[in-house]
This record gives C-alpha cells, sequence and structure tokens, in this order.
C-alpha cells in the first residue's frame, strides 16, 4: 500500500509540475477514469524520432486510482507511424526487456500507444477491430484506452495496442527464419505489408503499367538472396493472377484465400476506410502443402464517410488502391462478398451497442483529453453517434449494392462442384483436375487446369 501511495503521488506531482505554468491549471490532468500508463524516459529525453530507442520505465494506474503491483521491466520507446507521427499528439512504440502482460493482453515485448488524433478516432479503431472480429478476419489486435502521462506531461487518450507479429498469442502462423535456405521452408511463415512509403526491408514489382507495388516484410525480417527471389518471383505470379483478365477470379483463387479476401474488404468498405487497400495492408502466408496467402491482419483502421460508392472509386488521390478493383471484378469475390455480408449485417446492433458502451466508458477520459487537446473537442457519445450514422448508412449501402449485383446463393443458380469422389469442393479452392459440377443446366464433368 505504501509503494502503491508512493507511485500515485510521485504521479500526480510530475503531472502538476509539468503543468503549473498552463493557464488551465489544474484542469490538464487524467480523469483516472481509465488506467493511467505513466512513462519517465531517461534523464526526461524527448522522443524525437521513430529511430532512436529511448530507455525509460514504465508504470500503470488503474481506474480505482491506486498503482498496479506490477514490477514491470525496463523498456524502450520511440516513435511510430507515417502521416500520424508529423502531428503534434504523438504514437509511439513500446518495447520491454522481458515479455510482460499489460491490461489483460497476452505477454509480448511489443506493444504501440495509438493516439486519438481526428474526431472519432478510439471509437473508430475500435469498432472497426471489432467488425473484423464479428466477420471472423482471423487475429486482431486487442487495444485498451488508456491516459497516457509522459515525463509528467499528461498527453491525453490513447489506445494501448498490440502490435502485428507472428507469434502464438497473435498471428499464430510459422515464423520463417530470416536469412532462410531451406527450400521446404521459404514457401511459408510470410509477413507482408503493402505499403505505401519506400523501405528498406522491402521488395518492389510492377503492378500495373503505371502503378508499383510494394511490399515490405515483417517475417522474415532479412532475407536471403533464395528468400528475395522467390518472394518476388511469388508476388509476380500472384499479381499476374488477379490481373489476368479471367472473370470467375479461378485463376488468383489458387493463390489467395478469398474468405479472408472478402472478409477483410467488408470491413473496410463499411467504414470506407480510405487508406484500407494501401499501406497497412497486411496479407500473410503460413507453411503447409495448401496453404493461400490470406488478407490480413486488420491494422491502422478508422471511418472515412457515408458512402455513395466503393473506395476503389471513391478516394483520395493520395490513397492508392491496390488489388481490389479487379478482385471485385470476378464473380468468385462479389458472390463471396454478397455471402458474407448477409451473414453479417444482421450482427450489426452487436456492433452498435459495443461501441455504444466504449463512448460511455471513455466519456470522462475524452473531455480531460479535450482540454489537452482542444482541435479535438468533442463529446465521446456524439462522437458514437457520428460513426454509428455513417455505419448505419454504409451498411444500407452495401446492402443495396450487393442485393444489386451479385448472383444469388440458390443452389439451382449458383454451380455446386463435387470431386470424382463425390466430396463437395467449394469453388474458390478448386485446384488441376477432374471434377463434377452440378448447376441450372443440370450435371456435367469439367476439366480444371
Amino acid at each position: 500500500m505504501i509503494k502503491q501511495l508512493c507511485l500515485i503521488c510521485l504521479a500526480l506531482m510530475a503531472t502538476v509540475t509539468a503543468i503549473a505554468d498552463d493557464p488551465d491549471f489544474p484542469t490538464l490532468m487524467p480523469s483516472y477514469t481509465l488506467p493511467v500508463i505513466c512513462i519517465d524516459t531517461e534523464e526526461g529525453r524527448p522522443v524525437i524520432d521513430k529511430v532512436t530507442p529511448i530507455p525509460a520505465s514504465f508504470s500503470i494506474i488503474t481506474e480505482a486510482g491506486s498503482a498496479t503491483d506490477d514490477d514491470y521491466p525496463a523498456m524502450t520507446i520511440r516513435g511510430r507511424g507515417n502521416v500520424s507521427w508529423q502531428r503534434e499528439k504523438k504514437p509511439y512504440k513500446l518495447k520491454f526487456d522481458k515479455k510482460t502482460e499489460l491490461l489483460g493482453m497476452p505477454a509480448s515485448k511489443h506493444f504501440a500507444l495509438v493516439p486519438q488524433q481526428g474526431y472519432c478516432d478510439i471509437i473508430a479503431i475500435m469498432m472497426e477491430r471489432q467488425a473484423a472480429r464479428i466477420l471472423d478476419l482471423g487475429w486482431v489486435p486487442q487495444a485498451e484506452p488508456v491516459e497516457l502521462v509522459l515525463n509528467g506531461r499528461y498527453d491525453g487518450i490513447y489506445l494501448l495496442s498490440e502490435t502485428v507479429k507472428v507469434h502464438p498469442d497473435r498471428l499464430d502462423i510459422f515464423e520463417q527464419p530470416d536469412n532462410c535456405t531451406d527450400p521446404d521452408l521459404i514457401e511459408g511463415g510470410w509477413l507482408l505489408e503493402i505499403d505505401n512509403y519506400d523501405d528498406p526491408s522491402q521488395i518492389v514489382i510492377k503492378e500495373t503499367d503505371d502503378k508499383n507495388l510494394r511490399l515490405t516484410y515483417h517475417c522474415p525480417e532479412e532475407l536471403s538472396p533464395m528468400q528475395q527471389n522467390w518472394l518476388r518471383d511469388e508476388m509476380t505470379r500472384v499479381n499476374a493472377a488477379i490481373y489476368s483478365n479471367d472473370s470467375t477470379g479461378m485463376k488468383w483463387a489458387e493463390f489467395i484465400d478469398v474468405e479472408s479476401a472478402v472478409r477483410y474488404f467488408l470491413s473496410r468498405e463499411l467504414f470506407h476506410d480510405y487508406d484500407g487497400y494501401n499501406g497497412s495492408f497486411y496479407i500473410h502466408k503460413d507453411l503447409g502443402q495448401d496453404c493461400k496467402w490470406h488478407f490480413g491482419p486488420l491494422w491502422d483502421p478508422g471511418f472515412g464517410k457515408h458512402k455513395t460508392d466503393w473506395i476503389m472509386n471513391d478516394h483520395p488521390e493520395a490513397s492508392e488502391v491496390h488489388w481490389i478493383e479487379p478482385l471485385f471484378a470476378t464473380s468468385i469475390f462479389r458472390n463471396k462478398a454478397a455471402d458474407e455480408w448477409f451473414v453479417f449485417a444482421p450482427r450489426l446492433p452487436e456492433l452498435f451497442y459495443y461501441g455504444q458502451q466504449l463512448s460511455i466508458n471513455i466519456s470522462e477520459a475524452m473531455r480531460a483529453n479535450n482540454k489537452r487537446w482542444p482541435d479535438q473537442d468533442g463529446d465521446a457519445v456524439m462522437q458514437f453517434f457520428y460513426v454509428h450514422g455513417g455505419l448505419k448508412a454504409n451498411s444500407s449501402w452495401i446492402g443495396k449494392q450487393l442485393s444489386r449485383e451479385m448472383t444469388p446463393t440458390d443452389s439451382s443458380i449458383r454451380p455446386e462442384y463435387f470431386s470424382i469422389q463425390g466430396i463437395r469442393v467449394d469453388e474458390y479452392d478448386l485446384r488441376s483436375g477432374i471434377y463434377i459440377c452440378r448447376d441450372a443446366a443440370g450435371v456435367r464433368k469439367i476439366i480444371r487446369h
């Protein structure tokens, strides 16, 4: 108890010292209605770039006003993000010396502090991640709203978030070794980011005649010449299949898991998330004979606007759209999108309830944040209703488009495929071989090349 009281007093004294000269003193303080993250860098050094890790101490004060009993290991803090790093309220990357469990999230060395920078960032990020969970997109990073005190300065509301890493408690796929030269291992254990910035850990191929495709590799982190050659050849094959002008989509479906691509698409489109198809557009591939590329994990989500069109037709010039337009042009993608949407749509009230409860939980912390950052002014509940109104309009628009454009799923209209042994095969899993096709025209044998 004495230790806890001392920690609280130190945190409060540091905050008061940092803001005592502010005309709004003592209003620029945490609300203490969310966990308060206290980070003190070595000798009070400022975090000035995304490269230099600065040693720091870390502690948490709970909503109840008492410090946690945990003794957190040594850690470092540095900047992160691209456009977000250019703004006054900074995002940060945290790395602990030992794996650490934070606020119920599985133990890891790696976490991020994601700031509220726009009008409804926290609510939109958390709701889009929840939508991805409802869509069963796969692993989605956990996050908890917190208040940050950095070197005694109250910096407002953030999300303490898991980062995208290959790990049994995060993206649970085979972790391919760096500089691997084993041909049996090179085909799996990949985590890539379709990026909108140049990066030294990157290969670049031509997506179209007038557009490049930057692929930043996060796992493995260092590539042997054999890995580089395989990855470049593989991505060239995948890209060629996507742009093959095959209206069915069967060619690209040999490489990409259709279900994950469609679920990723729907999560981004629901929020009209401009940057969903460039930068932080992750894809991954496990190791195994039948493993395909999967879209995700979802990262850096946000709410864009009320929809009047698909993102591929309605996005800022700076936000390039990769792959989605030719994928959407195929029947296999559109049919699966209709299937997935009409399973997901009845669960929208569940998503709205989640967002409403979140807005209530962070409302006091948002008021404190808005005193620190007046340009972010806005009640949390009103922020939720802004997002809620947008999502209702967007879901209605998407539903109308998919109802009008997609092929019905009735088995008398949509073809069904069976192996020679009589086992039903999803159309996007068809490989080279002989199959039985049953559709409105009858039953016939087909040969898939």
